[in-house]
C-alpha cells in the first residue's frame, strides 16, 4: 500500500496524466466517483473509462490500454476486476507501466 500512496503522491506533485478503469455497477461508479473528488481537491483532472460490458467485459482491455499510451496516462487505477485476461507483457514492453496490487482484491495499479 505504501508504494502505491508513494506513487499518488508523486503523480500530483509532478502534475501527471491519471486514468481510472472502472465499472458501471454500484461499486465501480462509486469507487470512481470517490477518486475523482479526491484528485479534484488536488485540482488533478482524470481520464475515466469504462469498458464496453457486452464487448470488452470486465476490467483493461487493449482498447483501453492503447489509448491511455496514446494519451501519456502517467497512472492507472483499475477499480475492478478483470474476467478477460489482457497481455501486461506488451504494455510493460511498450510503456514505463508497472503492474503493483494492493491488498484489496477490488483495486490494482498499474504505476507508472
Amino acid at each position: 500500500m505504501k508504494i502505491t500512496i508513494d506513487r499518488v503522491i508523486q503523480a500530483i506533485e509532478r502534475n501527471q496524466n491519471i486514468g481510472i478503469i472502472a465499472d458501471y455497477d454500484v461499486d465501480g461508479s462509486t469507487s470512481a466517483a470517490i477518486l475523482i473528488k479526491f484528485f479534484e481537491f488536488y485540482q488533478k483532472k482524470l481520464n475515466l473509462k469504462i469498458p464496453d460490458r457486452l464487448n470488452e467485459g470486465y476490467g483493461p482491455n487493449t482498447r483501453i490500454m492503447n489509448y491511455f499510451l496514446k494519451e501519456k496516462i502517467n497512472l492507472v487505477f483499475t477499480l475492478l476486476r478483470s474476467k478477460k485476461k489482457i497481455n501486461w507483457s506488451h504494455f510493460l514492453k511498450v510503456s514505463p507501466i508497472k503492474r503493483v496490487q494492493n491488498g484489496n482484491k477490488q483495486m490494482q495499479h498499474l504505476i507508472c
